[in-house]
């Protein structure tokens, strides 16, 4: 099952010893529900809070470049990293050779969350320089809901940046419209995209 998300991004530079450059994707029109006030996380730090909890309660790790994703509802939403060496991190591939690594990957199975997480990091010695991709995909509806409010954050160099979009389900398509590798899905939307340099 694949989805098609609608985000909302801006784009903002960074400067530091390590530094990225944000990119965000284009915002869709969509009606559907903002996330509850748990994925919002508390006012003024953008909803950094929640994504610090529910990873931690996952035993979830951090690096100099991670990507979080949280949404409310059991279905089951994944996200998908592609980093400089152009190799998918997902849930049948959650390491790539240069050592990202996807250690969360909830609501795959019968132990489902209405707080899940899915958090892939690289570590200050595996962060490559160059581009990286991130995806959101609806994989398999359970709620009864096909829009499912989400945030993201991506912290990369020291700096962080959370991002809000909408899930949408869509029907399984053929399994011939993949897009990278046969991989993602080409229902699947670019999340944010950064150019980090270490």
């Amino acid at each position: 099952m694949r989805f098609m998300v609608a985000v909302i991004g801006l784009a903002f530079g960074v400067s530091c010893k390590q530094s990225a450059e944000f990119q965000g994707s284009s915002v869709s029109n969509s009606t559907a529900p903002a996330p509850s006030n748990e994925a919002n996380g508390n006012e003024g730090d953008s909803g950094s809070t929640v994504f610090d909890e529910r990873v931690a309660r996952e035993g979830g790790q951090s690096g100099v470049i991670q990507a979080s994703l949280v949404w409310d509802t059991s279905d089951d939403l994944d996200i998908y990293a592609v980093g400089p060496s152009n190799e998918v991190i997902y849930f049948r591939t959650p390491k790539d050779r240069a050592g990202g690594y996807l250690d969360i990957d909830m609501n795959a199975d019968p132990t489902f969350s209405k707080s899940p997480v899915e958090n892939v990091f690289w570590s200050k010695a595996a962060a490559e320089g160059g581009k990286y991709n991130f995806y959101v995909n609806f994989y398999e509806l359970r709620s009864g809901d096909r829009s499912v409010p989400y945030k993201v954050r991506i912290k990369a160099g020291g700096q962080q940046k959370v991002l809000s979009g909408t899930a949408l389900y869509r029907e399984q398509l053929p399994s011939d419209t993949f897009q990278n590798f046969d991989i993602i899905p080409v229902t699947a939307k670019l999340v944010h995209q950064l150019n980090f340099r270490p």
